[in-house]
């Protein structure tokens, strides 16, 4: 009785072919993933957002500081309470503060305002926005610009003009960004911890730490701001999700942005008084 069996070239033919399938289909299976993440690191932001708001409407409509100077709780030793804490009593899950692409890795030994987060280490993938450096800023004499984030740098007994961002003084709070995704690869701390206080800002130069942003560039959309080149430099930007981030703006909505978006007239998007004039960079 004959019998039909696959012959070494045939066998080679169907190996190859499935690879050919595999090399096409990996990539988008991939592309799948982290899409899948974009969207629960979206809806993450989108409730911090929400607990920001709720927070707002409960501090006659000022939003929080970036570090309020309060006695540590759980045995911690730090006294500066993060942005999480503030405004963990509205989200009540500090699993949030995550973003799931976040896999970088974070110092071992840090101050804690809430020692109770010191071995969870649960990492907190997004920054509030402060003082950022702009051009319009340094014409102004100020490097950083005082027109720009939600909060200054607080302390136990803050300056006249370090006092926190009120939804009354918001030009268009639609068009101003609190709080942005930055799990950076440079650094330890890349956002820390919940709990933790350092890393919770973005301040100051830490644009460059952005997704979309072209390392070393040198089209005017990669160019530093004042004060800023070592950073541009030094930094390479965080991947983000296909190199776009997910950005929380003061009203409370989220939106996926690029880096030409974010970097656009002179980081107006970062502005509480939105400027009239045009700024390249």
């Amino acid at each position: 009785m004959n019998r039909r069996v696959f012959t070494l070239i045939e066998l080679l033919v169907v190996i190859a072919i499935i690879a050919i399938l595999a090399a096409i289909l990996f990539p988008v299976f991939a592309q799948a993933r982290d899409k899948a993440r974009q969207t629960s690191c979206l809806s993450n932001m989108k409730q911090i957002g929400l607990g920001m708001m709720m927070y707002t409407q409960d501090y006659d409509g000022t939003y929080p500081y970036a570090f309020a100077y309060t006695p540590p709780i759980n045995g911690g030793t730090e006294f500066n309470i993060p942005y999480d804490a503030q405004i963990m009593p509205y989200v009540k899950n500090d699993r949030i503060f995550t973003c799931p692409s976040d896999s970088t890795g974070r110092i071992t030994t840090m101050p804690f305002w809430d020692a109770s987060y010191r071995t969870k280490r649960i990492f907190r993938s997004y920054g509030y926005i402060g003082w950022m450096n702009t051009v319009e800023g340094a014409a102004k004499g100020q490097t950083p610009d005082q027109n720009t984030g939600m909060s200054p740098w607080a302390r136990r007994v803050p300056l006249a003009n370090e006092v926190p961002t009120s939804e009354a003084s918001l030009d268009a709070p639609a068009d101003t960004l609190s709080l942005v995704e930055n799990w950076s690869p440079n650094g330890a701390y890349s956002d820390s911890v919940v709990g933790a206080w350092w890393g919770s800002f973005f301040t100051n130069c830490n644009y460059s730490k952005l997704p979309g942003r072209t390392w070393r560039g040198t089209a005017p959309v990669d160019q530093a701001p004042p004060g800023c080149a070592t950073e541009f430099n030094n930094w390479k930007p965080m991947p983000g999700h296909a190199n776009l981030g997910n950005y929380v703006f003061a009203d409370g909505h989220v939106k996926v942005l690029p880096w030409a978006r974010v970097r656009a007239n002179d980081f107006y998007l970062f502005k509480r008084t939105k400027p009239t004039q045009i700024y390249t960079p």
